[in-house]
This record gives C-alpha cells, structure tokens and sequence, in this order.
C-alpha cells in the first residue's frame, strides 16, 4: 500500500513540473512566454492562446496547421531585430490562422505557405507590414486577410506616409494564379499600399510579368499612401468593392510625378491578352498632392493596355446605388489630372485610349463622379462632405492627355 502511494505521489509531482503549454496534446493550449510558445508548437493542440505580450528574441516559425490567437486584449508578438529574412513571424505551414494579434516589428508577417488566414489583428511595421511569397511548387496559393490595421509607425507628418523607404504594406511577391482576399481592413502610412510583384519571364530582362489569372478581392478596406496599388503582376485582375484608396504625393522636384492607382510601364511586353482588369464597385478614390509634382488617379503603363472599369455599388438590401467617387485636392493653380500616361506614350495611343472604343475606360461616364477641393478631413476613415464636382466633359478629359517622366518605383 505504501508502494502504491509512493508511485501515485510521484506521478503527481511530475505532472505538476510539465509547463503549462505541454499540459495536453490537444484542444486549446494556454502560453505567456517565448518557450512556452515554442513548446506548443512542437505539439499537437489545435489553438495556441497567448495570454501576455511576448517580445520574441527569434522568429516565430508557424510549422504546422494551427490557430494562434491573442484574445480579447490583442496580445502582442514583437521582435526588434528583423530583416527581409527574419520577420516576426513566418507561416510555413498550410491552413494556418492568426487571429486577435498585435505584431509589431520592421518586418511583421511573411507568408509561404497556402491559405493562411489572417485575422482581426494589427500589424505595426515600417518596411513590410504583410507579405505573401509562396512556394513555387504550390497551384493556386491563397491568403485571405479580414479586420485588420496594418500601419507604418514612421509616417511623416502632415502627408501620414513614410517615404525614407521601399516600404509595402501589403507585399505580394510571385503569386501566379492565386488569391488574395482583404476584406474590412485599413493598410495606412506605406510607400506603396499594395505591392502585387512578379519577376519578368527573362530575369533582369523587360519582358512578361505574368501573374496567370491571379484575383485580388479587396472589400470595405482603406489604403493610404504615396501609391495605393502598385502593379507590377500582369495577366491579374483587381477587384475594389466599397473601398477608399488615397494616394498622397508631398514632393516638389525630381522623377516623383505618381498615381493612386498605378500600372507600371513594361510588365505586360506589349501583349494586350495579358492586361490587367482594374474594376472600381463603388468606392471612392483620393488624389492629395502637396507640391508641384503630379499625383493623379490613375497611372496607365506606356502602351497603354490596362484596363480600368467602373460600377455603381448597390450594398444587398439597398434601394439606391453609389457612384465610384473620385475626391483630387491639389496646390491653388494646379489643374487636376484623373489619368496620366507612362513616359513613352504617343498622342496616338492616348487618344485611342480615350475613345469608348478601346474598352479600357469602362463605365467611367455614367459610374463616375469627380470633385476638387479639400479632402475631408476624416479621410482616413471615411469620406463625406461636399466638394465642387467636376463635370466629366471635353475640357476635363484634355487635360487628361498630359505624360510624366518617371515616378514609376518598384
């Protein structure tokens, strides 16, 4: 009898020395520490909580499918030294969620694997806030990003973007005939808002960048930067629905003309099948230009093969449709320009761009309303409020007809 006592106290002692993050090999598993995170991850459970900010002294490679949350308080993971090849953290595992997370570093979160999710959760960076770079041996990689702020914490003040930097907030890189969902988020303060990047079919060489039928669903979702979207991925389509987009240029001198919207000259290799789609559902897109440099609304690439389309929004349920709004403040004495042209680009290629025969301006006279003036001062939230609307007329589309030199960064 004694034995049997001896043994069941000592099986009671070293179940009492596991952690915490050991205690059960499946379900939920409890953590507060670097190592107690590390632990879990060696497991088996299904749902890893972290209970307390975490600073991390490595990156926190996610190897298998699991959901990694930070509750109700948004606990944070943080790493102080990182680089393009130590995020804070890197998913290399299929099917993996984060969820209720606060991840700060300079390099937040890299993806590549295949359908992560990530989820009500904020990532604070200054050079990458999230990338998508998945393995070339995965078909039809996907990432799905819902409810979440992704911010650079070194904006300048009063443009609210940092421009020191080849900073992205939302970086995709080599993403062929795959997905990518943003739905109900904010990407504030980057460089470049949306970076979608495919190498040229010849490396170094101008040639096709094909993204081979890739879609971009961006819905309910503020971006705000010197660019909003920055096409470097041919043969995609990108999709806004409801969403405000604001490109905010602060220079005066040199090759720094850009657009909110910009398609870079020389991705498609003058082939036109592989033109990207850009459709607008309602929305509204934002020019602020600070200086004498040009930021306008839409950047077309030098042969002029994107194509843009708008629609009116009708939200289910509702009786009404809205407009795609377009909202472009500038300097006192500068003219407003909605569309700019790659340098390169002949009067012959713009005019045919123009005309309603080439189908690359589509619904842009009946789903299209433009103003100028001062932008709203809430822009960064919501838009509202009256501005001096500008007819969609001959005088206005001649002033669309101007060409820049540069300004196009990749």
């Amino acid at each position: 009898m004694k034995k049997a006592i001896s043994i069941l106290l000592a099986v009671l002692i070293v179940s009492a020395l596991i952690p915490g993050a050991l205690a059960t090999e499946s379900g939920e598993v409890s953590v507060s520490t670097e190592a107690e995170l590390a632990d879990a991850l060696s497991g088996t459970c299904t749902k890893i909580n972290i209970t307390a900010d975490i600073e991390l002294e490595d990156t926190l490679v996610v190897n298998r499918a699991v959901t990694i949350s930070g509750g109700d308080n948004r606990n944070e993971l943080s790493k102080a030294d990182t680089d393009s090849n130590n995020y804070v953290i890197k998913i290399e595992a299929d099917n993996v969620i984060l969820d209720m997370l606060t991840v700060t570093g300079d390099y937040g979160i890299t993806v590549v694997a295949n359908n992560a999710s990530i989820k009500n959760s904020d990532v604070k960076a200054t050079l990458r806030g999230i990338q998508f770079y998945p393995a070339s041996t995965i078909v039809e990689p996907k990432v799905t990003i819902d409810t979440c702020v992704i911010i650079n914490t070194n904006q300048e003040t009063p443009y609210g973007v940092d421009y020191t930097t080849d900073n992205r907030g939302l970086a995709t890189y080599q993403v062929k005939g795959g997905t990518v969902n943003v739905t109900d988020s904010q990407i504030l303060g980057f460089k470049y808002g949306i970076n979608p990047l495919v190498d040229e079919t010849v490396p170094n060489v101008v040639t096709l960048r094909d993204g081979e039928d890739t879609i971009f669903n961006v819905t309910n979702t503020i971006v705000w930067g010197w660019t909003a979207l920055n096409i470097w991925s041919a043969n995609t389509d990108y999709n806004f629905t409801n969403c405000t987009l604001t490109g905010v240029n602060k220079f005066s001198g040199g090759y720094n003309d850009f657009s909110t919207i910009v398609a870079n000259s020389g991705i498609y290799y003058g082939i036109d099948s592989y033109a990207c789609n850009v459709k607008f559902t309602g929305g509204v897109i934002n020019v602020y230009q600070y200086g004498t440099n040009m930021q306008s609304v839409l950047g077309v690439d030098n042969t002029c093969i994107t194509r843009f389309i708008f629609e009116s929004y009708l939200p289910e349920g509702a009786s009404q449709a809205s407009n795609v709004k377009m909202y472009i403040h500038v300097p006192t004495g500068v003219s407003p320009y909605v569309i700019s042209f790659a340098s390169g680009t002949t009067d012959e290629q713009v005019a045919n761009y123009m005309s309603e025969s080439s189908g690359k301006l589509v619904g842009i006279n009946t789903d299209l309303e433009i103003y100028a003036g001062s932008l709203p001062t809430n822009a960064r939230t919501v838009f509202g409020g009256g501005m001096e609307k500008i007819d969609w007329n001959s005088d206005l589309i001649g002033k669309f007809t101007a060409q820049y030199e540069g300004g196009l960064c990749g």
